[in-house]
């Protein structure tokens, strides 16, 4: 009965483990979006920016997301967009799908709402 029961216990942990595999991705993104001075002036709030990471994470394929996280990590290093997208290696389509992805996740407006981001505009 024991064996039975460690073994149930045991499935459950793994099943219910870290399910989100990009979790610590998104954390960083997260933090370094926070740091970004036009996103400090507009006011964005935490949980805001977390809800912008999340809809950008789950609308982009793996191969997406990493590139958005190294472009996340560069541009906080200082490099200029132009060095970004050099390094990065986009093709022009793949630049537009990453586009779409980021404006689609801000302008959706599910997670900072339509008033907040008028007043975040005049801000800038």
């Amino acid at each position: 009965m024991k064996k039975i029961l460690i073994l149930i216990i045991t499935l459950l942990m793994v099943a219910c483990g870290d399910s989100d595999l990009r979790q610590k991705d998104k954390d960083k993104v997260t933090e370094l979006m926070l740091k970004k001075d036009d996103w400090k002036t507009m006011g964005i709030t935490y949980r805001e920016t977390e809800c912008v990471v999340d809809e950008i994470s789950s609308n982009m394929t793996d191969d997406m997301w990493e590139n958005y996280v190294e472009a996340m990590k560069l541009e906080s290093l200082g490099f200029t967009q132009i060095e970004i997208l050099e390094r990065i290696e986009l093709t022009e389509i793949e630049q537009l799908q990453f586009d779409s992805v980021l404006y689609t996740a801000v302008l959706s407006f599910n997670c900072i709402s339509e008033e907040k981001m008028i007043e975040a505009g005049k801000k800038l």
